[in-house]
């Protein structure tokens, strides 16, 4: 869903020079991001609403960095996190935990899967797999690749997911019962508790795995600190995906 799609009424405030569809990321930096506000607005108040080609450039990239849309004639305002729900494919209050600070429920969604992308991407094993998926899922997020499958019809037989943020794990929890899926999901808050010993364990109680979908890793630790590692490429975690995805494949070649 693009932004305008999802926020019509920014449709007469935005300038024919911004073209944006959808948003590039979830920027935590309130603060910083209110600055960057004001002096936009400054920017297009001088301007009196025609700044230069060079300047027009200037204010997409920053409201790209700061998630800033359109909400008035030369004003703009943050994307709310129902907003960015939204935008990213998730069920309406999908984030909403009970007591949940809303810069956690911004937090939750900075390196969340984009959902209608994954059920494209998705979208040939429905008929492959027409009794559902048994799915690993590394680095979950708040159920990217689960809400992209369930969407797409694909019956959800079991999910073992890993992801080291409770709130991300909570939200997952939540949108499970919510959805009323029959099948079972194990949730483990470390990837290195994926090891041989509870590998066979889980073969033993679902009979193999289909599908091992990864997300990016990305912990976030709360409003009062800042996100713990960047996107996806941290050389231990990707490791470790790896040392999963050979483990998996050797089993499961063995059973076929």
């Amino acid at each position: 869903m693009t932004i305008r799609d999802a926020l019509p009424l920014t449709r007469q405030f935005c300038p024919s020079w911004d073209t944006r569809k959808w948003i590039d990321g979830v920027g935590l930096d309130v603060a910083g991001n209110e600055q960057i506000r004001d002096k936009l607005e400054k920017a297009m108040k001088d301007s009196r609403g025609i700044p230069s080609e060079v300047k027009q450039a200037q204010i997409v990239q920053q409201c790209k960095t700061a998630n800033l849309v359109w909400i008035g004639q030369g004003k703009l305002g943050p994307l709310q996190p129902h907003q960015m729900e939204m935008i990213l494919g998730y069920p309406a209050n999908h984030t909403d935990l009970p007591g949940i600070d809303p810069q956690d429920k911004v937090a939750s969604m900075r390196f969340a899967l984009q959902t209608d992308t994954i059920a494209y991407l998705l979208s040939v094993l429905k008929d492959r797999y027409p009794d559902g998926l048994r799915v690993i899922s590394i680095y979950s997020g708040i159920g990217g690749a689960e809400v992209a499958l369930h969407r797409l019809g694909i019956p959800l037989r079991c999910v073992v997911s890993v992801e080291e943020s409770v709130v991300n794990r909570r939200v997952l929890k939540m949108w499970w019962r919510k959805t009323q899926q029959n099948g079972k999901l194990r949730q483990l808050d470390r990837i290195q508790k994926l090891d041989t010993k509870e590998f066979e364990a889980l073969m033993k109680e679902f009979g193999g795995f289909d599908l091992i979908v990864g997300g990016n890793y990305g912990l976030y630790r709360g409003t009062a600190m800042t996100v713990g590692t960047t996107m996806g490429m941290d050389t231990n975690q990707f490791f470790e995906y790896v040392r999963i995805v050979q483990m998996v494949r050797r089993k499961m070649q063995g059973i076929a």
